[in-house]
């Protein structure tokens, strides 16, 4: 299976494959997986708040 987009945001996006979450950050690059939605989208709130500085992976 592939990975499809479940929520979209300013910065991140959120997407799901069966029981995994994805984070998909477009500001730094991440791209996190979680086994349950609650911390996938706090991750997501995360990487979305504009006073918060990303790392870049790239």
């Amino acid at each position: 299976m592939a990975f499809v987009l479940s929520v979209t945001d300013r910065l991140a996006d959120l997407l799901r494959d069966g029981s995994t979450y994805r984070v998909h950050c477009r500001r730094c690059g991440a791209r996190l997986d979680y086994n349950d939605r609650s911390t996938a989208e706090r991750e997501m709130a995360v990487h979305n708040d504009l006073k918060v500085t990303c790392v870049p992976t790239r």
